[in-house]
């Protein structure tokens, strides 16, 4: 086979070659604004996609967290060969409309910036066959809405839909809980109760004056009519006469 013939040969081959393998090590940037395979036939419709980008987070989640998301089939059998995904604002429906937000490096893929950005798209890096890809999303510090994930699946080389949609993801401020308290209102301290030792009865044997001195004696006297134990009455009576009473009986 002389040069020319192998050339027309190799000319014949090469379109063969492009249509079976595409783009093994994923999607090309140029790729980036439509989102669409350059494999020169028509998307499927977007309804019919076996396919979809699951949103593992709530609807609505804090600024801070990360959006984990899953590229799968519907069935979980189903599997897919290529993929492209990006993240929009959802109220940005222009054709000029750019991806927000950075990508960590996912479980299956690559990362790659697109129209002018830096991580800001994941795409395969195997044509192999898969049945689900994991991703992380990290929203910009700046952006405060709702986001959708758009995702082109490639399932053979004829077959694939372009920008599926994941259902959208808003984003919320914490504010920091408090506790209400009343105000103008003045802390009443804790009373603690007071404690008073019992004070032992005594007599004092000084010298008062002489009508309370008399009172006592008659008040003592009294008591001694009443009391019938000698100990006792012993005891007045001594403090009796301590206190010079006189009239004792």
């Amino acid at each position: 086979m002389d040069v020319f013939a192998f050339a027309a040969y190799g000319l014949l081959i090469l379109p063969l070659i492009i249509r079976v393998d595409g783009f093994p090590n994923g999607a090309p940037t140029a790729a980036c604004s439509t989102m669409k395979p350059g494999h020169s036939v028509d998307p499927q419709p977007i309804s019919t996609s076996p396919f979809f980008t699951h949103i593992f987070n709530e609807e609505t989640v804090s600024v801070d967290n990360v959006v984990r998301l899953e590229l799968r089939a519907r069935n979980g059998v189903t599997t897919f060969k290529g993929f492209l995904v990006m993240a929009f604002d959802k109220d940005d429906n222009s054709t000029t409309a750019k991806p927000i937000g950075v990508f960590q490096v996912p479980s299956d893929g690559r990362l790659i910036g697109c129209i002018d950005g830096d991580q800001n798209a994941v795409t395969h890096k195997l044509n192999n066959d898969k049945k689900s890809v994991k991703v992380e999303w990290i929203r910009p510090k700046t952006f405060a809405g709702q986001i959708v994930f758009r995702t082109t699946f490639v399932q053979e080389f004829n077959t694939f839909w372009v920008k599926t949609e994941s259902k959208p993801v808003s984003f919320v401020t914490v504010q920091p809980t408090v506790t209400p308290t009343a105000t103008g209102a003045t802390p009443i301290p804790a009373i603690s109760p007071k404690t008073t030792s019992p004070q032992p009865f005594t007599l004092s044997t000084t010298t008062s004056s002489p009508s309370s001195q008399s009172h006592l004696c008659w008040i003592m006297q009294m008591n001694l009519m009443n009391i019938r134990h000698w100990g006792l009455e012993k005891g007045l009576r001594d403090v009796l006469k301590d206190l010079r009473c006189f009239n004792i009986t």
